[in-house]
């Protein structure tokens, strides 16, 4: 599975190891994830930890405020074809479109 192509969607801590497992055993080519958040009292924007280890690693992240009416992920999807997308806790209802199948 090493000459797959793979896109993982995740936001919070726990999805931080299973993005971590397949970076090591496979390599992520896309990462998508919920945009940087303001946190706090101070209001201080605040990337996701899945973002933090996706931009460590040099992976394209993606940030689309709603992924089901959002063009650059689907443009971005067409053009990577991956072999799998895997989702561990990614934070919006994600709706099949035929855009990524066509």
């Amino acid at each position: 599975m090493k000459n797959k192509k793979i896109a993982f969607m995740g936001t919070p801590n726990f999805s931080v190891p299973i993005l971590k497992m397949l970076i090591d055993d496979f390599g992520v080519d896309l990462v998508i994830t919920q945009a940087d958040k303001k946190i706090g009292r101070k209001k201080i924007l605040t990337p996701s930890p899945v973002k933090v280890l996706a931009e460590e690693h040099n992976i394209k992240v993606l940030q689309p405020i709603n992924i089901s009416h959002d063009e650059e992920v689907f443009n971005e999807l067409k053009i990577l074809n991956p072999d799998i997308i895997i989702t561990a806790a990614y934070g919006q209802l994600i709706l099949i479109q035929e855009k990524i199948y066509k």
